[in-house]
């Protein structure tokens, strides 16, 4: 892995007051867990009212900031895709994850959503994970996934709140990386839109768009693997896990009161 340039990406939009929103909260957690374990490079892109520039916890962890307008995002994408409040809290993350290569040289980025904590060194992870692909995770299912995804044949799903992207796969793709993702959350979106009901609704717009990634990695042909089962927990998963070979918990906020 000599010579690779890494780094940990987070996005996140908040409209409320920052210091008590629960995704802010979280997400200085999963930096702090990071840094117990590595000096790597962080980057969080964040869409706020409030500027965070002078704040001195990014200043102590050395994380770069990147202030963007969601707005900006959203027109992209409510062009086509069905207004919902779920959108502004969702198409940026892979906007910027596409950013990332754009702005910055990085080889690899490990893209994580700010409910995750590290028990091992994020390079430990890179360095398993290795190859120039992606590294995905399989979405734990709940029934309502197998649901969702059988009748479009994306089974089984896959979780994006943490994947590891090469810029290598997806450098051919760049510019044309989200026109392409949103046509596909388009088209799946009315494939199985008028099948759900009101109980489902707010699931299926938090899970199409990454849906929508999987079906978009496949139908490009680039490479991707799965992460091994024991090495990423999701959720309650994590008790059912050996805790000393889990690398990283997603949806820790579960039991964030354990954590915070």
């Amino acid at each position: 892995m000599d010579g690779i340039k890494k780094a940990i990406v987070y996005s996140l939009h908040f409209d409320e007051e920052y210091l008590t929103h629960h995704n802010y909260i979280q997400l200085l957690k999963s930096i702090q867990t990071i840094r117990s374990f590595s000096d790597i490079d962080i980057v969080l892109f964040y869409s706020s009212k409030f500027d965070l520039s002078n704040e001195k916890f990014f200043k102590e962890n050395n994380v770069v900031l990147n202030r963007f307008n969601n707005e900006d995002v959203m027109v992209r994408w409510t062009e086509t895709i069905p207004e919902h409040p779920w959108n502004k809290y969702l198409h940026h993350r892979w906007h910027n994850i596409v950013e990332s290569f754009k702005q910055y040289d990085f080889d690899k980025i490990l893209y994580l959503d700010t409910d995750t904590i590290f028990y091992k060194s994020p390079e430990e992870l890179f360095n398993k994970y290795n190859k120039d692909i992606f590294y995905l995770k399989k979405e734990f299912d709940d029934g309502i996934v197998n649901s969702l995804t059988s009748s479009i044949d994306l089974y089984p799903a896959i979780n994006d709140g943490q994947i590891i992207v090469s810029k290598n796969m997806i450098m051919p793709y760049l510019d044309n990386f989200i026109n392409m993702l949103v046509n596909k959350i388009n088209l799946l979106t009315h494939k199985i839109y008028d099948s759900l009901n009101s109980q489902t609704d707010h699931i299926f717009f938090w899970n199409v768009s990454q849906y929508a990634v999987y079906s978009l990695i496949k139908e490009l042909k680039i490479q991707f693997e799965y992460f091994d089962e024991k090495d990423i927990a999701l959720g309650i998963d994590f008790e059912l896990k050996d805790k000393g070979l889990v690398y990283i918990h997603h949806y820790f906020s579960g039991n964030m009161r354990r954590y915070i």
